[in-house]
């Protein structure tokens, strides 16, 4: 029997092809409707909780040389798949990099320092990252993570190689 009206064309199934035809047909689509539709729950539980522990931004204050911000960026956009699209100076006392993930979504990471500050280093810095549109807590603390721990080897010398 020739089907003239398919997507694929004609094509030919015999009386046992069209019973085994339609045996898959019902045995696999509910199948595959609840499999593709649930996934791991203990991975979805873990997310979750994490996400009710930390909000987005993330905010993480940190003592190190002001102007070793720059390098420490690099060092945690090379270990995530984060990029830098631009660096905004709005004040000699905020630097803004404006990121982009893998998958198209901005990122913002916003380092500020006191108003006061003298000059002297290390200063205290307070700095805030958001990844993504509705945010994204785990990644964000794990980026700025990365920023402070590469600031806090760098703090107070003018070379310090990468630990991680």
């Amino acid at each position: 029997m020739r089907n003239p009206v398919s997507c694929w064309g004609s094509f030919r199934i015999s009386g046992v092809g069209r019973r085994l035809w339609v045996c898959l047909v019902v045995a696999l689509v509910p199948g595959s409707v609840f499999w593709g539709c649930s996934g791991p729950t203990e991975g979805v539980q873990r997310a979750s909780a994490a996400a009710t522990t930390a909000a987005s931004p993330v905010q993480m204050v940190t003592v190190a040389d002001w102007d070793d911000l720059h390098a420490a960026v690099g060092f945690a956009l090379r270990r995530t798949e984060l990029v830098r699209v631009s660096v905004v100076r709005p004040s000699e006392d905020r630097v803004e990099f404006r990121l982009r993930s893998s998958r198209d979504e901005p990122a913002l990471l916003v380092a500020t320092r006191p108003d006061g500050w003298s000059g002297g280093d290390p200063v205290t810095m307070t700095l805030t990252c958001t990844v993504g549109r509705f945010g994204d807590p785990a990644h964000e603390h794990r980026f700025l993570t990365l920023v402070v721990e590469r600031l806090e080897q760098l703090r107070g010398v003018e070379v310090a190689p990468i630990k991680r």
